[in-house]
């Protein structure tokens, strides 16, 4: 058995050696992190802290963590983000699908792929191609072109909210 897991570990280790050079990322945290308005990030960026502004372009993929994270740029890409509270402001454009899990998302923006939320609340008047979310609480006043399946406590549809295609509440 040791001799397993020491084959299995050294070719993990290696795997990572070898496979870790052709990732292209960069990793940042703090307190406070901003990608500046008129800023373009030219790859995969992970980032961490109390807040995450994303306020400029990202050509790659994001994946953020903090208490309050708010996009109000672009993402070129796909978006896994964690946090308290996370804010997709209006004007915002995600390329690629959106994860989330945390306390609250608001999503005022655009997400042209597939939107997966676990929280405590959503409210989602923006746009997104399709919903699949496990909430306390949901509130839809924006456009969701396809499918919506959201499994709430409370679901609150909104004057003007629109579903392409089914609607599945549990």
């Amino acid at each position: 058995m040791k001799k397993l897991l020491s084959i299995l570990s050294a070719g993990i280790l290696a795997a990572g050696i070898f496979v870790t050079p052709a990732l292209a990322l960069e990793i940042a945290g703090g307190e406070e992190f901003t990608l500046a308005e008129g800023q373009t990030y030219d790859d995969n960026l992970i980032v961490g802290g109390g807040v995450v502004d994303i306020e400029g372009v990202v050509n790659g993929d994001l994946i953020a963590g903090g208490g309050y994270i708010t996009i109000t740029g672009t993402i070129d890409g796909d978006v896994l983000v964690g946090g308290g509270r996370v804010e997709l402001e209006e004007g915002s454009k995600i390329t690629g699908d959106l994860k989330m899990m945390g306390g609250m998302l608001e999503l005022d923006g655009t997400v042209e792929e597939d939107v997966t939320v676990y929280a405590g609340q959503i409210d989602i008047s923006g746009t997104v191609k399709s919903l699949s979310a496990d909430v306390g609480q949901a509130k839809l006043s924006g456009k969701i072109t396809e499918d919506a399946d959201i499994r709430a406590g409370m679901l609150s549809v909104e004057e003007g909210a629109e579903v392409g295609a089914n609607l599945i509440y549990a």
